[in-house]
């Protein structure tokens, strides 16, 4: 169980990058009396709530439709500036990013606090999101990170994210997070007295290398009785196989 390295090898999202969604703000100033933008008496414009729509464009008056998601709101002021100056002398321009509905990422699960948080420098990668998100509520050597981003899904252990640097991945808006203790199990039968069903106590060690007590102690029977039992680890879907045989 871990990431793939098209997970592992996504660069970290800048924390600026503007997405569908996003809402942002401008200001335009003309050095100019009869100003292209600016209203009487005035050498400003401001723009603000200007959304990015779902294609990732905004739309300036006499600039027409720009390409916004992608770029940071530096790389839009310097290319908004070039088509301004073509009809009037030195414009200067200053865009801010607002936050949005676009660069977020949904966590559920067992955490502290569910709900979908926006990618934001401190939040860039999977496990400061957690942290914002306020950590597990299980106990995090059976906890299970599953990441689904578009048609991929991959897991991770949570131990795993902690104790290995390079499992953490960066996130990308849409990503879904969910956190899920494990379900891994098998059941006794035979000479332990008792069925039960048991669990696992961390990653690879269950409660079959516990004291006999957790499911019984061994009860020698007969020999014309005697019975031996095979187990089979139950994955998260495929049912529990076991069988019996008499000799």
């Amino acid at each position: 169980m871990g990431f793939s390295n098209k997970f592992k090898s996504a660069a970290i999202l800048g924390s600026d990058t503007i997405q569908p969604g996003d809402t942002l703000g401008l200001t335009i100033w003309e050095s100019v009396e009869s100003s292209l933008l600016a209203a009487q008496n005035s050498n400003s414009t401001i723009l603000d709530e200007v959304q990015v729509d779902g294609e990732g464009y905004i739309f300036i008056p006499y600039a027409g439709r720009i390409k916004a998601a992608g770029h940071s709101p530096d790389s839009i002021r310097q290319h908004l500036t070039e088509i301004l100056q073509v009809q009037t002398p030195d414009p200067q321009v200053q865009v801010r990013r607002s936050s949005g509905d676009g660069a977020t990422v949904s966590v559920i699960g067992t955490v502290v606090q569910q709900g979908i948080y926006p990618i934001e420098r401190p939040t860039r990668t999977l496990g400061a999101m957690l942290a914002r998100a306020g950590g597990v509520t299980i106990e995090p050597e059976l906890a299970q990170i599953t990441i689904l981003r578009g048609s991929l899904l991959e897991k991770v252990w949570f131990q795993d994210l902690y104790n290995h640097w390079n499992t953490g991945i960066p996130l990308r808006a849409g990503d879904r997070v969910l956190v899920e203790t494990d379900t891994r199990a098998f059941t006794s039968l035979g000479s332990t007295g008792t069925q039960a069903r048991i669990g696992f106590l961390t990653q690879t060690r269950s409660r079959q290398s516990k004291p006999w007590p957790w499911w019984g102690a061994y009860r020698p029977l007969p020999l014309t009785h005697r019975v031996f039992s095979c187990f089979a680890m139950r994955l998260p879907k495929p049912p529990i196989m076991s069988w019996a045989a008499r000799i």
